[in-house]
């Protein structure tokens, strides 16, 4: 949102090859070493992460289910490949319990959370796994 950084391999394989970031700019590290940048292309919605806001706009629930492990330290499991395949489309604000997320995404997906410890499952109702 504000400054520069440079990125750059840090293994050495492309020596030399290195680009500066800016604010709104998205660099990626490829696996074979090559840096790639983008100029201006970040949205306020992606970079709302920087206050502690997380948004999903038609995103891919394996990338909610990572961003809450490491946001919240909570492990979510869905056994069934029909809720597996939905996109979410929510925010996640600053401080917001992780009950009030999971009760938001199971209403979205017509599913029932269940926490045990660190997991919550989200089922279909009545089709809940012995665990």
């Amino acid at each position: 949102t504000e400054g520069a950084v440079t990125l750059s391999d840090s293994a050495g394989s492309r020596r030399g090859q290195a680009v500066d970031l800016r604010a709104g700019d998205r660099g990626r590290l490829l696996a074979n070493g090559l840096v790639v940048s983008e100029r201006g292309t970040v949205t306020p919605d992606e970079a709302a992460w920087v206050v502690g806001k997380l948004v999903y706009r038609d995103a891919p629930l394996a990338e909610v289910q990572a961003d809450l492990r490491r946001w919240y330290g909570v492990e979510l499991v869905v056994a069934d490949s029909t809720l597996r395949g939905y996109s979410v489309k929510t925010d996640i604000l600053p401080g917001e319990p992780i009950s009030s997320v999971v009760a938001r995404l199971g209403g979205y997906m017509g599913a029932v959370a269940t926490t045990r410890g660190d997991t919550v499952f989200l089922d279909r109702p009545g089709e809940r796994v012995k665990r």
